[in-house]
């Protein structure tokens, strides 16, 4: 087992797991799925805002692109020194997982699943160990976008 809590620490347990793995001649840790470009969405099945209080995503849609904001409480962002909005492409895998590229050197890609669609609507997202219901429409006003 390995316990971290920051940093680029996928790719630190893949290294390391890897090269234990090897030593020990079995199957090593497979790398993360390549995005397809080729799939196209209907970026309307997984617009809106998920989450909880503290922290919620906002899943939006640009030309096409799919797109997550991450909001976090504001007195939160301001004792991790961050923006309260943290914005990322979705890079899809499938119809249900995507890729989502950082914006800070330091972190990994993480993957992201928005899924159990219902009247066309996704009602969870996954990111992070953590699931998320989906609590409503995004609201183009308030959001920022």
């Amino acid at each position: 087992m390995m316990l971290t809590n920051g940093g680029p620490r996928e790719s630190f347990y893949r290294a390391v797991f890897n090269e234990i793995l090897t030593g020990l001649g079995t199957v090593t840790v497979p790398d993360l799925p390549v995005p397809d470009p080729a799939l196209k969405l209907d970026p309307s099945r997984y617009e809106g805002v998920y989450g909880g209080p503290g922290t919620w995503y906002e899943v939006s849609a640009e030309g096409g692109r799919l797109f997550l904001t991450l909001v976090i409480d504001p007195m939160q962002a301001e004792i991790l020194q961050k923006p309260d909005r943290i914005g990322h492409e979705l890079l899809a895998v499938s119809d249900t997982h995507f890729l989502m590229p950082p914006t800070d050197p330091l972190e990994d890609t993480q993957t992201v699943a928005i899924y159990d669609f219902v009247d066309g609507q996704a009602r969870y997202l996954h990111t992070n160990c953590r699931v998320s219901p989906r609590t409503g429409p995004l609201d183009r006003v308030g959001s920022g976008s």
